[in-house]
């Protein structure tokens, strides 16, 4: 059995250190097309037809766990106001990097944060864009992760989570990062448990989709679901 004891610790360690080899790595979409813009533009319109955005529309998306900061430029790209946010210094500044100069990057704000205690208000953000981040929560904690993305939204506010969905293996485990050998922890999930999962947190679900990532030889599949505050 392997040694969960402080896998975000593991998790975070390696990504300050492959911060930008990952950038350059995941200059794409995960799933591709299909999957990650589909889920934004269903994410981009679920977020806008909500009336507290309508009435609030400075009020912010946040992208949780922004990495490198290509979905936080998009989101802002599609007029939102963005906070791009992430435990990793290094890939918060792979972020600004990637940001600087390009339009609508003025609309985003770069902050260090750990998704299990975010640093906002009750019902002050208009969505959560968690985009392969969650899945580095062990499964141990996962609730007390959606109950904090549920303090911070809006009623009715939007919450994508695009994840890996389990397959032959072990549904926790360190993986390795080929190009450079880091180990990082991540929890994958059939589509009913993170169905379930999100309803007990107090989630309406919206929809679910699943895809392959064409980037990687095996293929793996992905999970992108859209739910709302209730």
């Amino acid at each position: 059995m392997q040694d969960f004891d402080d896998p975000i610790a593991i998790t975070h360690h390696a990504y300050e250190r492959i911060a930008a080899i990952y950038a350059a790595q995941h200059a794409t979409a995960v799933g591709g097309p299909t999957l990650w813009q589909v889920c934004m533009q269903r994410f981009a319109e679920v977020v806008r037809g909500n009336a507290a955005y309508q009435a609030q529309p400075e009020l912010p998306i946040v992208d949780v766990g922004c990495g490198p900061g290509r979905d936080a430029l998009q989101l802002a790209q599609m007029d939102f106001q963005v906070t791009a946010t992430d435990l990793a210094d290094a890939m918060l500044d792979e972020a600004r990097q990637h940001c600087q100069g390009q339009p609508g990057a003025e609309r985003i704000t770069f902050r260090r944060m750990d998704m299990r205690s975010l640093d906002f208000t009750d019902a002050s953000c208009a969505g959560l864009w968690v985009s392969a981040s969650f899945l580095h929560i062990p499964k141990r904690e996962n609730q007390q992760v959606l109950r904090e993305f549920r303090r911070v939204l809006v009623t009715s506010g939007a919450l994508t989570l695009l994840v890996k969905e389990c397959d032959e293996g072990s549904d926790e485990r360190y993986e390795v990062h080929q190009p450079s050998g880091e180990q990082r922890f991540f929890a994958r999930y059939r589509g009913s448990e993170l169905w379930e999962l999100l309803e007990q947190a107090g989630f309406l679900m919206l929809e679910m989709r699943t895809a392959r990532d064409k980037r990687l030889s095996n293929l793996q599949r992905w999970l992108g679901v859209i739910a709302l505050k209730t």
